[in-house]
C-alpha cells in the first residue's frame, strides 16, 4: 500500500473522525473505502454509452409483445408481481384505468 498525505479542514477532520468512530473502523480506512466507492461510479461518458446502448430495448422485447409500456411496468411492479405470476391471463389494471383516465398508447 502507498502512502498518501491529505489535507483537511478542521471541520472535515472532525467530521472523518466522527464518522469514523460511529462505523468502528480507523480514518485511514474509511478514506479508502470512500476513494474506491468513488473509483467505481462510473463516469458520465460510461452512463450515455449505457442508456445508448439500450436505445431501441422496447423494439428488440420477447414475450408478451401485444402489451404496451404501461401494462409492461404495471406487470413487474412489485407487489404485483406474485399476483401476475398466479394469474398470467389476468391484465393488470393500470392506475389511471383505475382513475378512469384513458392513457398514451
Amino acid at each position: 500500500m502507498d502512502r498518501t498525505q491529505v489535507y483537511f479542514t478542521p471541520e472535515e477532520r472532525e467530521a472523518l473522525d466522527r464518522r469514523a468512530e460511529e462505523l468502528g473502523q480507523t480514518p485511514s480506512h474509511l478514506i479508502r473505502e470512500l476513494v474506491t466507492a468513488y473509483l467505481q461510479t462510473p463516469s458520465a461518458d460510461e452512463v450515455e454509452k449505457a442508456i445508448l446502448a439500450s436505445q431501441g430495448a422496447w423494439k428488440r422485447r420477447t414475450g408478451d409483445i401485444d402489451i404496451d409500456g404501461a401494462t409492461y411496468v404495471e406487470r413487474i411492479r412489485t407487489g404485483r408481481r406474485l399476483q401476475t405470476l398466479l394469474q398470467p391471463s389476468k391484465p393488470a389494471v393500470t392506475r389511471a384505468a383505475k382513475m378512469g383516465r384513458k392513457r398514451a398508447v
